[in-house]
């Protein structure tokens, strides 16, 4: 009997990983069980530990200045030893590893989360080397967002138990037209423009160079259109200085992180994904829940996430054919309607939490059961 799980995660600002935490926080909430989320950075006062804490989630702090730091790992076994959760799960590269060693040292079965199939550049290789010891040996399972990425880690784990387990996202909250209108005008007069929109890291996975390209292309065809970006990272200077370079600044907005993406999802018109890598990402199925039309590129699992009646897929790495399908659909209002309702009406039926939930402590009950 699965009672209190314990969640170890790299940092609590605003991410794929981190909604998820938040997602099962409210789904744990409904079933009386113990939640806790242990973050290895300080804290930040984000919107995530804010949500986490109005959820009932017990927050624990174990900072540290280095990867390997003994005494953080000793710490953090003693603490797993006193608070007795039945299961771990870790998520992202550091808590993976350091979440892995604790809870083997401490006794408590540990699941792993891949959440993406490529490999993140910001760590070193010795970093990537460490994390496939950890998971290959130490870690009782391996839980793997989506098929692509299952397939992506499949060879560093060798035999390792795998599972895939796709996202899930919580139903957006509603919006009247008047407060939809309210945000649209903060940056648009005229009511009939259209707004693109893309959220995420700006790394270079998520390739917006190409996305600021073929908006200039979009934007040149149809000057009523606009595009926000809502994230921040290491890529956003040279991206600010693109826009600039294709005379697109002032129809380009970097919003940097912000806590309220499902309402400016609710008040756009276009979601557009131009990643060169991905796994199952949260960010398309939030688009589509909020009924969005979704153009992406094809990589990872977006291919079952979108359909001809859901969204359009194009070639990575191809601004032009990104541009192209952007500017059908910004000059097709009846289209965009008709294909957003069955993005969400394809969210509803394939990314239910309640389904989502109970696999996960399937796994959990399979883990506890063979300790």
């Amino acid at each position: 009997m699965i009672g209190r799980i314990t969640h170890v995660i790299d940092s609590l600002a605003i991410g794929g990983a981190q909604k998820l935490l938040v997602t099962f926080a409210h789904e744990a909430q409904r079933r009386s069980l113990r939640c806790e989320v242990i973050c290895l950075s300080s804290p930040s006062g984000s919107a995530v530990e804010a949500e986490l804490a109005a959820a009932g989630v017990t927050l624990t702090y174990f900072p540290a200045r280095r990867l390997l730091d003994l005494g953080r790992l000793r710490r953090l076994a003693q603490y797993f030893r006193q608070s007795k959760p039945d299961v771990i799960q870790t998520h992202l590269t550091y808590a993976n590893i350091v979440g892995g060693l604790a809870g083997y040292g401490a006794g408590i079965p540990v699941a792993a989360t891949l959440h993406s199939a490529g490999n993140d550049r910001r760590y070193s290789r010795v970093r990537a080397i460490l994390e496939s010891w950890v998971l290959r040996w130490l870690d009782r399972v391996v839980i793997a967002v989506g098929g692509q990425t299952e397939q992506a880690h499949r060879r560093r784990l060798g035999n390792q138990t795998m599972r895939v387990v796709y996202n899930a996202v919580e139903e957006p909250a509603g919006m009247t037209e008047s407060e939809r209108q309210a945000i649209r005008g903060q940056w648009l007069k005229d009511p009939e423009s259209v707004i693109l929109i893309s959220a995420g890291r700006f790394s270079t996975v998520k390739a917006y160079d190409d996305l600021i390209r073929a908006f200039a292309i979009v934007h040149a065809a149809n000057p009523h259109t606009l595009l926000l970006l809502a994230g921040d990272g290491v890529m956003r200077a040279d991206w600010e200085e693109l826009a600039i370079e294709l005379e697109v600044s002032r129809a380009v907005v970097f919003l940097g992180r912000r806590n309220d993406v499902p309402r400016l999802l609710r008040a756009s018109d276009l979601y557009a994904s131009s990643s060169v890598v991905e796994g199952t990402p949260l960010s398309v199925m939030e688009a589509m829940a909020a009924g969005l039309p979704v153009v992406a590129t094809d990589v990872g699992d977006l291919h079952t996430l979108l359909n001809s009646e859901c969204g359009v897929l194009v070639p990575p790495r191809e601004p032009e054919r990104l541009a192209a399908e952007i500017t059908r659909l910004a000059a097709d209002r009846p289209g965009r309607q008709r294909m957003g309702e069955r993005a969400r009406d394809f969210a509803a039926s394939h990314f239910g939490c309640a389904a989502w939930f109970q696999e996960l402590l399937a796994i959990y009950t399979e883990m506890q059961e063979t300790r």
